[in-house]
């Protein structure tokens, strides 16, 4: 029955399993859409290797093989323009989502910045319907300027919640259920704040019944690593690494935290609140589009580890705090990130698509 419907092929960045893009397309992989397109992966190497003349024409031939009535491309950068020009010459219909943008990443010198605004522009102006992933992707100037933007569709939370009866990630890394457990998850890089972060365990490494547990892999974490040690901030803190578990370790967690530098919505944070987290995140991006200040959670300077640590402490010091905001946390995510719109609205652009090709 799959070869009857559409084909629509969804890019992942092989390794690039910690990211939101690639979570993002993962759910929409196991989602309801496939009863109504065949969903399949399309795995593509990281832009430094595809970028490679044999790399990207084995890409080009691979498109071609496979022979999609879509190809969604999962953001822009480097990777968005290699593979937006791939399809082009395999003259197949893109979709293209906007997680991120490479002008905004921090490191980069302005003639980068030239050269990423003007291949973001070939982009999402070559690509046949393209959609931001938060309001405030939406409000940049190369979405709002172009004629084939649909407007924001928010990334799939997760609603896996079911957890081992016979499992406790407490019981595994020696946690006593009295304490309070902090929890961060994604990247564990620099411009996700985890430098912040690291300073923010250090400033609270005396306050023993709070403990840090963080999920997730990056070229900061040895780093991260070798400061906890030295300073004997190890002892209450638990690097875990890449995780499959999340929801697990979510279900057993207390409040999350994350002090990212810029993010655009975060899949994190939406993880966390509808597992009913209490939440503490940068006032960056699209994040107070997840979260209400003094509601559902604190929004914090990215920057601030005094902030980030006072928010913790009266966390928690709090219990009823905790359940409050992290009961209206997971209320605020059920209603505004509703899978079924979310999943309804790209239904439609899918369509919009497969119809322009078919007019």
């Amino acid at each position: 029955m799959s070869e009857t419907l559409p084909k629509v092929l969804l890019t992942f960045r092989i390794g690039g399993e910690n990211g939101g893009p690639y979570v993002s397309h993962q759910r929409i992989m196991e989602s309801s859409l496939r009863q109504k397109y065949n969903i399949q992966p399309l795995m593509i190497e990281n832009p430094r290797k595809l970028r490679r003349p044999k790399v990207f024409l084995s890409m080009v031939k691979q498109i071609k093989r496979e022979r999609p009535d879509i190809v969604h491309l999962a953001g822009l950068g480097s990777e968005g323009f290699l593979m937006m020009l791939a399809c082009r010459l395999a003259k197949v219909k893109t979709v293209v989502a906007v997680h991120g943008s490479a002008t905004e990443a921090i490191g980069y010198n302005r003639l980068d910045q030239i050269i990423f605004r003007f291949i973001e522009n070939y982009t999402v102006r070559k690509a046949d319907a393209v959609y931001g992933v938060s309001d405030y992707v939406s409000s940049w100037k190369v979405c709002r300027k172009i004629s084939n933007y649909f407007g924001t569709v928010y990334n799939l939370p997760s609603y896996e919640h079911e957890y081992s009866q016979n499992r406790s990630i407490r019981k595994e890394l020696g946690i006593d259920f009295d304490d309070i457990v902090v929890v961060s998850t994604g990247r564990i890089v620099k411009d996700k704040g985890f430098d912040t972060l690291l300073n923010v365990i250090l400033n609270l490494k005396d306050c023993n019944n709070i403990k840090f547990v963080i999920a997730g892999d990056g070229d900061f974490r040895e780093n991260m690593q070798n400061e906890l040690r030295v300073s004997g901030a190890e002892k209450n803190t638990f690097l875990l690494g890449y995780r499959k578990d999340i929801n697990e370790i979510l279900g057993e967690s207390d409040i999350f935290v994350i002090c990212t530098k810029h993010e655009t919505l975060c899949i994190s944070l939406l993880e966390a609140g509808s597992n009913s987290l209490p939440l503490i995140a940068s006032n960056v991006g699209g994040i107070p589009e997840i979260i209400n200040n003094g509601e559902n959670g604190f929004l914090i300077d990215p920057y601030d580890v005094n902030g980030c640590s006072d928010a913790i402490l009266a966390l928690a010091k709090n219990n009823e705090m905790r359940k409050r905001m992290g009961s209206a946390a997971k209320a605020s995510i059920d209603d505004k990130f509703n899978a079924q719109k979310i999943l309804s609205r790209l239904g439609e652009i899918y369509q919009t698509v497969l119809e322009k090709q078919n007019g």
